[in-house]
Parts: structure tokens; sequence; C-alpha cells
């Protein structure tokens, strides 16, 4: 059964009301306005005509009509359009906007009554070209809409119809991919979303899927382009309506990006175990994806409560891949995910990693020393819980087995201080635990003083900032 995108004849939205009169452009851009909207109107007294209703070559001159003003507005406009043209098709001045920047392209804006035009600034005049543009001067929002309608309802009631009627449909299926795809460059993703959902389903109508001679008659590419940009626009709904429809023709790309969106977009809709389900599906069947399993960390991480073992093998495979550069984040965040369960063994040799990968992030450091600490504070808890039952030999060795954890925590704590000299917690720290051990060698008694003299300094610095 068709899908529809519209089912109205009256509903003109006109805009620029005094250019309906004109003759505007010149060669390729010339355009009665007029002219085209007598066209229109006798095209909506005939379909209520009941002795022209049920004739194909009514509706296929509807289709006509409405497709011809749709491309009114921007009629000789192309991709590559020199810009010394645009004076010789559109007479009447062009006014200038501030330039823009899209992608790293620098952008001359310029518009006339008609629409808006991005011409790429090279810098050098013969190289000037028409990149993109929008559409100010608007015949009817639906024309589009109307003509397709229409060219699948003449087709309809007569293969006589067929030939022309594919070829308006191909022209706006082309119209509205193109639509898409400047809206997505110019940043406007919910216009890109609509516009690419709106070309899948053209492509369905009979007119264009029965006729077109190619093996896949519908892009459902289309469709995907639809649910990244309704992602980016922040619509998760209507990008999960896409992803579902996607999902169940087993739509999937090269690079498994379905499952992406599908966990960015279950995510946005605060369906934590869904996200959770697709991100892992996906990067088990896509183990080479960066995007999928550089995000398996953070959901896990995010969840303290789901089976982390589950994505130990695909970290593994991640962490053999010789093309990831970031190892030493997805280190940490495993390591984060593991702290968050209390597996500080766990925790401990994903940090460890990660230092060896980037020596120079502060919060691998810490969390490094962090660790120690934490054994340290547990060795003590024990020691105290038996300290009375303990001859003194056996005290003094578990003792020691407090200061080695310590003694382990002292040079990552250092490393922190020399990344940020000015973080008070850590030298509160240093201060602290060189104290406790400063009776163990002469190096722990300077750095003690050290740490001492520094962390007195600090604190006195803060507090005469605070009393100014």
């Amino acid at each position: 059964m068709k899908k529809c995108l519209l089912l109205t004849v009256t509903t003109l939205l006109f805009s620029v009301a005094a250019t309906f009169g004109q003759k505007m452009g010149e060669g390729d851009g010339k355009v009665d306005i007029g002219a085209i909207k007598k066209k229109m109107e006798q095209s909506n007294a005939d379909i209520q005509d009941p002795s022209k209703n049920g004739k194909w070559a009514t509706w296929l001159t509807r289709g006509d009509v409405f497709l011809e003003a749709a491309v009114a507005p921007t009629k000789g406009l192309y991709n590559s359009l020199p810009e010394s043209e645009l004076g010789k098709l559109y007479p009447g001045g062009f006014k200038d906007r501030e330039p823009v920047t899209f992608g790293g392209t620098k952008f001359k804006v310029k518009e006339n009554d008609r629409f808006v035009v991005y011409v790429v600034d090279s810098g050098k005049k013969e190289e000037r070209k028409v990149s993109m543009w929008e559409e100010k001067l608007v015949l009817d929002s639906m024309a589009l809409d109307i003509a397709a309608d229409a060219y699948d309802k003449a087709f309809a009631l007569d293969m006589k119809a067929a030939e022309r009627a594919y070829k308006g449909m191909d022209e706006i299926v082309k119209m509205v991919k193109n639509n898409a795809a400047m809206a997505q460059r110019l940043g406007q993703y919910g216009k890109a979303a609509r516009e690419y959902r709106r070309s899948y389903i053209l492509q369905t109508y009979p007119a264009y899927a029965v006729l077109r001679k190619v093996d896949i008659v519908v892009d459902s590419t289309d469709l995907f382009y639809a649910a990244m940009n309704f992602a980016g626009s922040q619509d998760f709904v209507s990008a999960l309506e896409c992803l579902r429809e996607l999902v169940s023709m087993q739509y999937c790309d090269k690079d498994g990006d379905i499952y992406y969106y599908l966990y960015n977009s279950y995510r946005g809709v605060d369906k934590e175990d869904s996200a959770r389900m697709y991100l892992l599906e996906g990067a088990r069947k896509f183990p080479q994806a960066s995007r999928l399993y550089s995000s398996l960390p953070i959901i896990y991480l995010i969840d303290g409560d789901a089976d982390i073992t589950e994505i130990e093998p695909i970290m593994q495979k991640a962490f053999e891949n010789k093309e990831e550069k970031d190892k030493g984040r997805l280190y940490f965040l495993m390591g984060q995910a593991y702290y968050k369960r209390k597996m500080d063994d766990k925790a401990l040799d994903y940090y460890i990693k990660a230092s060896k990968e980037d020596p120079d992030d502060f919060s691998i450091q810490y969390s490094i020393a962090q660790i120690y600490m934490i054994k340290a504070a547990d060795k003590v808890q024990e020691l105290q819980e038996v300290s009375e039952n303990l001859p003194k030999d056996e005290y003094d060795k578990a003792q020691e087995g407090v200061y080695d954890f310590y003694k382990k925590a002292i040079p990552y704590l250092e490393k922190a201080h020399k990344l940020d000299p000015k973080h008070p917690t850590v030298v509160e720290l240093l201060a602290d635990l060189t104290f406790r051990l400063r009776d163990t060698s002469d190096e722990m008694m300077e750095k003690s003083k050290k740490y001492g003299d520094l962390n007195k300094a600090m604190k006195a610095e803060q507090g005469g900032g605070e009393e100014q």
C-alpha cells in the first residue's frame, strides 16, 4: 500500500506575493510566476470537475504543473554554476550576506528575492561556483508532494501515463535528495532528516518503484540518512521510527553504523537497556568498528549492574587493533567500569595499561594512586581487627604491607603533581603519605619536608585569598 505524504488540493502557501504577476530571470533562470499560478488554480479546478477527475491526462498535467511550481524559485541553479553567471540568469542584483564556513570550506552568501545562494569562496574569481542554496520564494510548500501524488494517480488510471509519470517522479526524487544533502551540509539536520525520509517514501510510489529499472527499487540508505539526521537534531523518537523500520527490513551498512545510531537514539529516550543491547550486538558483529566498541566501556560504566565480562572479548580485540589510536582512553574507561564495581585489581590492571599508553594524563595517574591508597586502607582495617592478638613481629610485618601500598601510590601522585602542580588534593595526599613514611628512608624524609612545606604554603595562599 502506498505511503502518501499528503492528501491536499487547495492548501497553497504563497510568499513574496508582489512577485506573482512578474516574469523573473533571463535564459534558463526565467520563470513566469503569474502563468504558473494560473495553471495551479486551473489544475485545482480540474480535479474537482467530475468529467475530468477520472482522466489520466488531468492528473499527469497536474503533476507537471506542480513540479514546475516547485522548480520555479531556483530554476536555472545547479551545483558548480559559476558565480559570474548569476547576474546573467537573475538580473536585478544580489545582496551580500556575511560569509559562512561549513566543513572547513568558506562560502560567500548572496540573496535575491527568489533564493539564498552559497558560493565556494576560493579567492580566485574564476573558481567561485555555486554549491548550495535555500528557497525564499515559495509558490506552494507542498508542490512536490502534490506533484508526486498526481503522477502516481495518473499511472494508476492508465499505463499510457507511465513514461511521463516515471520521468516526473524521478525528477522529484532527485530534487528531494539534493535538498536533503544541501540541508545536511548547512547543518539543518531536522530539515535534512525530513527530506531524506520523504525521498525514501516517494520511492515506494508505484509510478516510481514499478517502472524503475534497477535491482534495488527503494534506496533504504535514504531512510538511514534520515535516522542519522534526526539523531543529529536530537529528535530521537523520529530517529527510532526510521531505525526500527530499517531493522525490520534487515538493513545493515558495512560499518555497522545503524547499531551506533540505535544505541545513541535509545539513550536519547532514556532506554539504557535497549541502548546497551544494540551496542553490544553491533560490536559483536563488527569488532573492528571503533565507534561501537569505544562506546561499550561508557555504557557499562553508566550501568554498574550490567555484566561487564560480556564485553571483555570484544575489548580485547579492540586493544589488538593496530589502527586504534585511543587505547589509553579505552583502557582507562574499562578501569573506571571495574572500579565502579569495586573490582579494584581489574581496575588497577587497566589503569596501569592506560598509563603506559598515555603517561601524561592526570586522571590516569591519580586513579592508580587512588587504588593503591584504597588497598592500604583495606589493610589498615584488617590490621585493626586483629591487632590485639598479633605478636609484635607479625604486626610490624603487616604494617610494612600497608607501607608498601603507600610507597606504590607516591610515584603516581608525583606524576599527577607534575602534570598539575596546583592541584591541592594531590599535594595534601603527598604530604600525608610521605609524613607517614618519613622514618623509612632519608629520601622519604626529604620528600615529607618538601611536600609538607608546599602543602602549608598552598593552604596559606588559599586562606589569604578567602580573606581578601
